[in-house]
């Protein structure tokens, strides 16, 4: 790391967690996808799908699934 990072480093610890946060949001939108790291998630998607499809199993709308998430959060059953 060059003493230039360590010290963009050390300013920007000195940010509020939402600057932070917005900051590394903005840092991370000027790199450019991997091809390779995109091709991998796009085979891992279909990989689950067909597990999900063979499986028979029903699936569950994203609501659903965070209501079932919170409740087995908070101890709920």
């Amino acid at each position: 790391m060059t003493d230039q990072t360590q010290s963009l480093f050390d300013q920007a610890r000195q940010l509020s967690a939402a600057e932070r946060q917005k900051l590394a949001e903005m840092l991370l939108d000027t790199l450019e996808p991997d091809p390779g790291v995109e091709a991998a998630w796009g085979q891992e998607a279909h990989r689950r799908w067909d597990d999900h499809v063979k499986s028979g199993e029903a699936g569950m709308d994203a609501f659903e699934a965070l209501a079932g998430a919170r409740r087995q959060l908070n101890g709920d059953k």
